[in-house]
């Protein structure tokens, strides 16, 4: 009779607990799909998802859109919006590989010079998003090969929210660091930013550090840039991953900034958002593989100003072994900690065929490709 008891208890608590997880799990889908919801967005257009765990690539487009902000906060980050729309302050295509759990991203320089979609000439490719986010998933596609399954778009208030909802991002200096046109201005060491100066660094395009006795300029301007666009992100990963997603109540604040600041195409749906959170919630910042597409400097190219050429042989082999990582041709290729090495040592899938832009009057400058990290170069602490 005891035993009878006893197994009736056993079976009543694990009825109770099946119940609870039951009701714990529905809640969570209640709260992810209200959440899911309130985040604004866009048509779908690229090319879908594979519901196979197949890579996939993601188009995170930086603009400039003054869209939702006071007055203030437009004279703050500076009046550059296009009339009509908005340019892409940063363009990065992130390469997502569920089944081996490997994130890559490829910056494409806000200066490039391509077709663009959908119009009969060429400029930058930042120009691009003033004619619509499919304008600038078409003209990657187009220029460059690359299948776009979804766009995310934030915009300058949006990156600076994020970063406070975080509590702050840790960043370490080499040198004491300023620019005088995006308003930073760090001593050296460990320091936490908040949002506004996160901001500021991810917008850093003349920067300068204290070196010798003295101010040394960063020559390289929107490359560096770039690099220092990619400490900010590995430094919110960092941080996301230590502060908050152990946190509930920091968790919850951090998602209600960003279903507000974030915007995406249906393409990424609630299903697909929760799959990726759970493959990638111990995801390290430093596995973060980062290249930029190599470009020719071109100065004063007539009304356009100074512009970068995409430099066919060199993108093509770089696109190719970018479509290449996170696939099964390159499942058996290592990360490394050096964020340009992982990447360019996956074997190429295929000839990618870059078109060839017009031939540049009087001759190009110098070609700029991936280098290492320089010693003045911020990075995660």
């Amino acid at each position: 009779m005891r035993a009878s008891k006893t197994t009736k208890r056993v079976l009543r608590l694990g009825v109770v607990v099946v119940v609870f997880a039951a009701l714990v799990s529905g809640g969570a889908y209640a709260y992810a799909n209200y959440r899911y919801s309130q985040i604004p967005k866009l048509k779908h257009t690229g090319v879908a998802v594979a519901s196979s765990g197949a890579p996939f690539d993601v188009l995170v487009a930086g603009t400039d859109s003054r869209s939702g902000l006071t007055a203030a906060q437009q004279k703050k980050y500076g009046n550059t919006t296009v009339a009509g729309g908005s340019r892409s302050d940063a363009t990065m295509i992130v390469r997502v590989s569920p089944s081996s759990g490997k994130v890559a991203l490829l910056s494409i320089p806000y200066d490039t010079f391509v077709h663009i979609a959908g119009t009969s000439g060429s400029n930058k490719i930042s120009d691009a998003l003033n004619y619509g986010p499919s304008a600038l998933v078409k003209t990657i596609q187009d220029n460059f090969h690359i299948p776009i399954n979804a766009f995310v778009g934030i915009n300058f208030n949006g990156l600076e929210n994020l970063v406070q909802a975080l509590g702050g991002v840790n960043v370490y200096f080499p040198y004491p660091s300023k620019d005088p046109k995006s308003g930073l201005n760090q001593n050296s060491g460990c320091q936490l930013l908040n949002g506004s100066q996160a901001l500021a660094l991810a917008r850093s395009r003349y920067f300068y550090y204290y070196k010798n006795g003295k101010w040394q300029y960063d020559p390289t301007s929107g490359f560096g840039r770039i690099h220092r666009q990619h400490a900010v992100i590995r430094a919110m990963i960092a941080k996301a991953k230590s502060d908050v997603l152990g946190n509930p109540l920091a968790l919850n604040s951090f998602i209600g900034t960003a279903v507000h600041d974030v915007t995406i195409n249906s393409g990424l749906s609630l299903a697909s958002l929760v799959h990726l959170a759970f493959t990638f919630r111990s995801f390290s910042s430093q596995n973060l593989d980062a290249v930029t597409l190599p470009t020719q400097i071109i100065n004063n190219y007539g009304s356009y100003g100074d512009v970068l050429f995409p430099v066919q042989s060199l993108d093509a082999k770089v696109i190719s072994q970018f479509l290449a990582f996170g696939s099964a041709a390159s499942s058996n290729t290592s990360s490394v900690s050096s964020p340009s090495n992982s990447i360019a040592s996956t074997t190429s899938t295929s000839a990618i065929s870059i078109p060839a832009p017009p031939p540049p009057p009087g001759g190009g400058g110098s070609i700029v490709q991936n280098r290492s990290r320089p010693s003045f170069d911020p990075t995660v602490c």
